[in-house]
């Protein structure tokens, strides 16, 4: 009888299978448990939503779940920020807000969105 292996994982080529099925577990923070503090908050909030999530519109969903789920994991974001090449991403999260604030100071500018680092980088011509 053949064998079939269950996957936990609905794989749209985001990943390659080998990153998701071997090389992930592998990282530090797959083996740590930082992330159950995090997983209980946005678990809360899914359980709060859900009897609602199907009725609500765009905007509604990102107001009373998405951006509660991006303030618990990644607190420091900008809507609708504009990009050099005049897009404007839904979203763009920076690593604290710090970096947000530098962000800012740079808008409109090709700095815009970068790190400290990579504004280095690109000033020194590198």
């Amino acid at each position: 009888m053949v064998q079939l292996s269950i996957q936990a994982v609905n794989n749209c080529n985001l990943f390659s299978n080998h990153y998701l099925e071997d090389l992930i577990r592998k990282n530090d923070e797959w083996r740590s448990n930082d992330h159950k503090a995090v997983f209980d908050e946005i678990k809360k909030i899914y359980d709060a939503e859900k009897p609602f999530i199907e009725d609500l519109n765009e905007s509604q969903l990102e107001e009373r779940f998405f951006r509660r789920i991006f303030k618990v994991v990644l607190p420091d974001f900008e809507v609708q920020a504009g990009t050099e090449s005049q897009d404007f991403p839904d979203y763009a999260f920076f690593e604290d807000a710090n970096a947000l604030d530098t962000a800012h100071l740079n808008k409109g500018s090709r700095l815009y969105g970068l790190s400290e680092e990579e504004m280095r980088e690109v000033e020194e011509g590198n």
